[in-house]
């Protein structure tokens, strides 16, 4: 994992050296007089628990790769992009207001190279829920269908779990705007293979938003 206040990446190390040794006679790799790392992001605002990606670029790093005698410059595919080298991490603002990231550190060819510090104001997302519309009774080995719908985006796939009452057999999505709203729809058609009461709360979905509530539902599963 990487630390918010070191990063070290040995890797750019390994590979300018590699790729050094495997130019033979020729123009060796040129390096700027003065080498920056750099740390910035697009996003300044958002919300608590959001994740944001943080880049990190050597700036004044110029290395020729088209001199090489082989196929070694694929070792730089990843982190170089038209002569700029880099890498980026995500971080996941954790509270109110003012969040400060960094200065973290990069170590090439034995110099270390500091970057600055990286600011991001956050708020409090507000409660979204989420409507389950499933029926409220069943029996044994039915098939049922249960409907989840949402208003809110996630970067992630919501996801409604198998549980110890149904198997999942099939899943659709879709997603539609309404008077400028967007709502989101998953249908799940689920076998139903154990006597009980099912309960689908927010603990019966994969990859949930901390910020989204769930109205609990409860299905009586008879013989």
């Amino acid at each position: 994992m990487i630390s918010t206040k070191t990063l070290t990446i040995f890797i750019l190390s390994s590979i300018l050296l590699s790729c050094t040794s495997k130019v033979q006679h020729k123009k060796k790799p040129s390096v700027a007089k003065e080498i920056r790392l750099v740390a910035k992001t697009s996003a300044f605002s958002g919300f608590v628990d959001s994740q944001v990606t943080i880049s990190l670029e050597l700036e004044g790093l110029d290395i020729n790769l088209g001199e090489q005698e082989d196929s070694s410059s694929d070792k730089f595919w990843g982190i170089h992009n038209n002569r700029r080298f880099g890498t980026s991490i995500t971080v996941t603002p954790d509270k109110v207001g003012l969040n400060t990231y960094g200065p973290y550190s990069i170590t090439l060819l034995g110099k270390e190279y500091v970057s600055n510090k990286v600011e991001i104001n956050t708020v409090k997302r507000e409660s979204e829920s989420i409507s389950i519309l499933s029926p409220s009774s069943a029996k044994l080995n039915d098939l049922i269908f249960i409907e989840v719908f949402y208003s809110f985006s996630s970067k992630q796939k919501l996801t409604l779990k198998e549980n110890d009452f149904f198997d999942i057999r099939s899943t659709s999505s879709s997603s539609s705007i309404n008077n400028g709203e967007r709502l989101n729809s998953l249908g799940y058609a689920v076998k139903v293979i154990k006597e009980g009461t099912c309960v689908i709360d927010k603990n019966s979905f994969w990859r949930l938003p901390s910020y989204a509530t769930v109205e609990p539902v409860e299905i009586i599963i008879t013989d």
